[in-house]
C-alpha cells in the first residue's frame, strides 16, 4: 500500500519486478479494521478542516490500526505525530 506507480511502462514495469523480488512478501492485505481506521482518520480530518492525500491518509490509518511505526521521508505525517511513530530519513 502507498506506492506510487511511475508514469512509464519501462519504469513500471522494473518497478513491478523490484517490488516481486524484494517487498512483496512483507506487504499485508488491506483489512476490516484497517478501513475502520481509515474511515475514522477521514473523518476527524474532515471534523478539524484538515486535507490530506487519499492514499496518505490510507496508510496512516493502516499504521494506526496495526500500532505500526511509519518511516517517512517528508512531513506529510506530522499532523499524526500524536497517533503514530514517527521514524524520520
Amino acid at each position: 500500500m502507498g506506492t506510487h506507480p511511475p508514469v512509464r511502462d519501462a519504469l513500471r514495469y522494473r518497478a513491478l519486478l523490484i517490488y516481486r523480488g524484494e517487498f512483496e512478501e512483507m506487504v499485508d492485505n488491506f483489512t476490516p479494521a484497517d478501513a475502520v481506521a481509515l474511515g475514522a482518520l477521514l473523518a476527524e480530518l474532515r471534523r478539524k478542516g484538515q486535507a490530506m492525500k487519499f492514499f496518505d491518509t490510507g496508510i496512516a490509518a493502516t499504521v494506526i490500526a496495526r500500532g505500526d511505526r511509519l518511516l517517512t521521508a517528508d512531513n506529510d505525517f506530522d499532523r499524526l505525530a500524536n497517533k503514530i511513530t514517527l521514524l524520520k530519513l
